[in-house]
Order: structure tokens, then sequence, then C-alpha cells
């Protein structure tokens, strides 16, 4: 549906995916490290539609969507992404109270 909306009103609205919690979760930080390769929206597909959590179902969903899961481990387990996705959430929550 999402998608069809998308296409239907290309280049007459702007669309935002906005994580609403005031906390990170671990799903959070991999939509996160998908959207470092450019995958985001493949990431949430399988978020939404996967009923398994945890880092190596993560892993396992980025291997399916073609990212490099090497790197996909690298970036979830670098602090720098935990505070960007922290503070995104952070000021989300802020906004959209």
């Amino acid at each position: 549906m999402l998608e069809n909306t998308l296409k239907k009103y290309f280049g007459k609205i702007n669309f935002a995916f906005v994580f609403y919690s005031d906390k990170v979760t671990r799903a959070s930080i991999a939509a996160e490290c998908a959207h470092r390769q450019n995958k985001f929206w493949e990431m949430k597909e399988m978020l939404y539609t996967g009923a398994e959590r945890g880092i190596n179902k993560y892993i396992k969903y980025a291997n399916s969507i073609g990212l490099d899961t090497i790197q996909f481990k690298k970036d979830f387990d670098d602090p720098d992404i935990y505070k960007i996705t922290l503070l995104t959430d952070k000021n989300n929550s802020k906004i959209f109270k």
C-alpha cells in the first residue's frame, strides 16, 4: 500500500520514516545499519514481516537483501550508530508526542 501511494504521488509529496520511541531498539539499529548500505526500505520490510528478532536473525535478513554482512555486523557493533539512533529516536519522540 505504501509503495503504491509513493509511486502515485512521486514528486508531489515528501515521506519520512520515523522511529517513534524514547529508547533505542535493536531493530532500529539494524535498520540504521541497512541505511548505511542504502537498503533501509528493504530492511524495514524484513523487520515488519519477519517474526524473529535478535542479531543473528538481523544478519540473516541483511544477507537476504544483499547487504555486506561483515560490514553490517561492524556497523551494528559501532557505538556511534547507537548514539545516532538514540539521538534521532529521542528527538522524534519529542516532536511527535
